[in-house]
């Protein structure tokens, strides 16, 4: 480890000049060594939702056992256990699960590892838990819409409102049960090549977490004839 003299980004140029080395910009993506305790996933900082899966390192020289317990908010005065104590070393493995079914908000996950002669070391990861759908609502087609087909207007406008306290993922696009198109981001819309005849359409959405919801379904009508596709121009051998 090495430890640098954090500067505000104005003075970056002056510590350049002066020699002061600065922080790196990047995060190595290498595995912490497998003797020492953390937990790698979930990240810390991460959004989770119903049963999270903990991985991590839990292992090393004089091992004995480890738990995991998780404590609400950002600085937890008390702590609940979610793992056991368990006694077979994990290395870059699952180290157990919690299920946060019913809780939102920020938590605070806390692996101990217990060494022979005493010895405990622990890491901790600062988590938040959403299990709370995101609000969404098809704004058109509306229901029993008709629509005409014809050369000069063969698509209708797909739109959605979704929104979601940690943010919203995508917003899917359903016509007759198929997906046919998605929206990452605000105004949510696309566009759809109509077919003639009746037609089911809904959207889902999607959020940073992985909560879904759906809208409700609406019927509509696309009236006229298909739109036959040109034909591929012929070539000569």
């Amino acid at each position: 480890e090495k430890a640098c003299l954090v500067l505000p980004a104005e003075a970056k140029e002056w510590a350049e000049k002066q020699d002061i080395e600065q922080p790196p910009t990047q995060i190595s993506n290498r595995p912490a060594p497998a003797t020492v305790p953390v937990i790698v996933d979930p990240p810390p900082g991460g959004l989770v939702r119903a049963l999270v899966s903990i991985r991590g390192n839990a292992a090393g020289a004089d091992f004995e056992s480890y738990v995991i317990e998780a404590g609400r908010g950002t600085a937890p005065a008390s702590w609940a256990s979610i793992v056991s104590p368990r006694t077979t070393p994990i290395s870059n493995g699952i180290l157990g699960a919690f299920d946060t079914t019913g809780l939102s908000g920020p938590y605070v996950l806390r692996l101990t590892v217990k060494r022979k002669g005493g010895n405990i070391e622990q890491s901790t990861a600062a988590i938040t838990i959403d299990n709370t759908l995101p609000a969404v609502n098809l704004v058109t087609p509306t229901r029993d819409a008709r629509f005409l087909l014809t050369p000069a207007q063969d698509a209708v406008t797909l739109q959605a409102e979704a929104s979601d306290g940690n943010g919203v993922e995508k917003v899917e696009f359903y016509v007759d049960g198929n997906p046919v198109a998605t929206a990452v981001k605000a105004p949510y819309t696309a566009q759809w090549k109509m077919t003639p005849g009746p037609h089911v359409v809904f959207a889902t959405a999607v959020d940073r977490a992985g909560n879904a919801a759906r809208t409700a379904s609406v019927t509509i009508q696309v009236d006229g004839t298909a739109i036959p596709t040109p034909a591929a121009p012929n070539r000569a051998p």
